[in-house]
């Protein structure tokens, strides 16, 4: 198939076509023929990303994850497969040249994206399931601070929201009789799970009250500002994707004017503190994070790799090498 009716194929959606891919096709013979092979997969991407909430910023997704493959492919000591272990899996996986295998997750941070609203949403769906709940009480759901050890909260907390709701709804007589019957100002106990966490605080209410009322006074829980807090989400995020017994990388891109290189530095300092911490065995899956963006220093390499030199499969040093230098 011609180039031409290979980026028709693909880009059949009119306005949806895009020059900047017919040019990463026209610069590699080697992206050109990866682009041919899994035409099928990208088109569907295409199609799928058209009928995403927010279009744009999904084609910019696809596009990130078919720039990186671009660049792999370049690289001729690499043979580049796309999903290799299925939907749920990595989006590459590269087989080098000396007989070394690694897998490339994908990770795009979308302008104004943020954990934060991610975890609000999930709060006031909680808040609105106990509202109807006969009490006297108020509640309230307070978080812990120590963030180094609560950055994926907002997957876990969702996987199991039956769970919270259900202790919240046994845990309200419980409260009652602490309070009402034995005259206790509050009470308070940690949600199974999310212990030093996630806490539940009842008290009386200044006011009468015949259901289960919000308490309100809840502060952030991911500090306003910290644009680095997106980088680690995306982290935790990848831990789930990564592939035993194998080296996994994470590479993360962002045209967000609100990310800059101290987002970045912090970001490192975070996963440097991770690796330090002994108890933390499942973050060892993941080698390394390959960070990408306009927003990195010019004058160095085009690329920032982050190692994990205490995974499970570390990253070769000519590997890494590549990695950074890829443009």
């Amino acid at each position: 198939m011609s180039v031409d009716k290979l980026i028709q194929y693909i880009f059949d959606q009119g306005d949806w076509y895009s020059p900047t891919f017919l040019r990463w096709v026209e610069s590699s013979k080697r992206f050109e023929s990866f682009v041919e092979r899994y035409k099928d997969k990208i088109r569907k991407k295409v199609k799928d990303a058209q009928k995403d909430p927010q279009p744009r910023e999904k084609l910019k997704d696809v596009l990130f994850e078919l720039e990186i493959a671009c660049l792999l492919c370049k690289i001729t000591r690499f043979a580049v497969e796309y999903e290799k272990h299925g939907k749920k899996g990595p989006d590459f996986t590269v087989n080098d040249e000396t007989s070394t295998a690694f897998n490339v997750e994908m990770k795009r941070i979308r302008p104004g994206e943020s954990p934060q609203v991610h975890f609000d949403l999930w709060k006031s769906y909680v808040k609105h399931q106990f509202h109807s709940i006969p009490s006297k009480l108020a509640l309230r759901m307070k978080f812990g601070d120590d963030l180094d050890t609560s950055l994926d909260l907002v997957d876990r907390s969702e996987e199991k929201t039956l769970q919270v709701i259900e202790h919240i709804t046994d845990t309200i007589p419980i409260a009652e009789r602490a309070i009402l019957t034995e005259g206790n100002p509050r009470f308070s106990i940690a949600v199974p799970g999310f212990e030093n966490e996630f806490v539940l605080q009842f008290r009386k209410p200044p006011y009468s009250t015949d259901v289960l009322v919000n308490d309100g006074g809840e502060s952030p829980f991911f500090y306003a500002g910290q644009e680095d807090r997106k980088f680690d989400d995306l982290y935790w995020k990848a831990l789930g994707q990564a592939i035993p017994d194998m080296i996994n990388v994470l590479a993360i891109d962002t045209d967000s004017k609100t990310h800059d290189s101290w987002a970045l530095t912090i970001c490192m300092h975070h996963l440097n503190e991770l690796v330090r911490r002994n108890d933390i065995e499942r973050t060892k899956p993941l080698s390394g994070v390959l960070f990408r963006g306009g927003w990195l220093a010019a004058g160095r390499e085009p690329n920032i790799l982050w190692c994990d030199e205490e995974a499970h499969h570390t990253i070769p040093e000519d590997i890494g090498l590549a990695l950074r230098t890829m443009v």
